[in-house]
């Protein structure tokens, strides 16, 4: 088996990368928030995406899996001191550097850097390096987060992801989980969990309990997905809307509002690792991904 990485223009004129072996294809847009948008085995698209947001600047992605740093969701107004963060942070809109792209016969792998600029200095007055890197192997689609302190303060963070999974009969889909508790992120209340269904309105659970390093979704229109992540992702989160055809499952650092209520904190030039697998119709009976280097 042959991996490679190759330049190519996305939708729109975007530049992209395109990470390739003998059984998928990854798309990658370093200057649309370092976004995955195009993940496909054996000819199956696996992502939703909706390419009318990915080429107008002015709107979030809808599709894809976007990054959600440093607050995933949104912060409750007036709890953060330096200025309106907006729903899952900055990262998302941000153009990344490329930092490296190699490939060899097992994998295809990019490596992008996120630092500050006046932008997010304005909101988030934190000095960080970001790397983000995302591999792709035998068709398995790695992503990795590292977070270094570059200040001479506490650096206060939190980190999750936003695969969007394209799910035509939603009254398939489901994830099993065995948590007991969730936040309804609609009403806004505790609740207790019982088994999402995809079909009817608008579902944002925030599972507090799920417990597990790893999630399924099955149903997916490409056949059913396997996530596996490192344990600092502790909470999981099921979103989708009425009628479109996506269900995301999003592996989370913490609960909405955790960057306000309960921070993540890196001390100075310390570093945080985090890694996220995701695979098309395997079993979820694997290892928890490493740490990346």
């Amino acid at each position: 088996m042959t991996a490679r990485v190759r330049e190519a223009l996305a939708v729109g004129g975007l530049p992209s990368l395109l990470l390739e072996d003998d059984r998928a294809r990854v798309e990658l847009l370093p200057t649309r928030g370092a976004l995955v948008s195009r993940w496909a085995v054996e000819g199956k698209d696996v992502l939703f995406l909706d390419e009318a947001t990915v080429v107008d600047p002015t709107k979030n992605v809808r599709g894809g899996i976007p990054l959600l740093f440093p607050n995933p969701g949104p912060l409750a107004q007036g709890t953060w001191p330096h200025g309106a963060l907006g729903q899952h942070g900055f990262a998302r809109r941000c153009a990344f550097e490329v930092v490296s792209a190699v490939a060899d016969e097992q994998q295809a792998r990019v490596e992008l850097q996120l630092r500050p600029d006046e932008g997010s200095a304005a909101v988030y007055p934190y000095a960080f390096d970001a790397r983000y890197a995302v591999s792709l192997q035998d068709g398995r689609l790695l992503l990795e987060w590292q977070l270094t302190n570059a200040g001479v303060a506490s650096l206060p963070w939190h980190f999750g992801v936003h695969p969007y999974f394209r799910v035509d009969d939603k009254a398939r889909a489901k994830v099993p989980s065995p948590a007991r508790s969730a936040f309804d992120n609609v009403t806004k209340q505790p609740v207790a969990y019982a088994p999402a269904r995809f079909d009817g309105p608008e579902v944002d659970l925030h599972l507090l309990d799920h417990g597990l390093a790893t999630a399924s979704l099955v149903g997916a229109s490409a056949g059913d997905v396997t996530l596996r992540w490192t344990p600092e992702l502790t909470t999981l989160v099921l979103w989708t809307l009425p009628d479109k055809p996506f269900v995301c499952v999003e592996p989370w650092t913490g609960p909405v509002g955790a960057l306000t209520s309960a921070p993540l904190l890196l001390a100075p030039a310390q570093t945080a690792r985090l890694a996220i697998e995701l695979e098309l119709q395997r079993g979820a009976e694997t290892a928890t991904p490493s740490h990346p280097g």
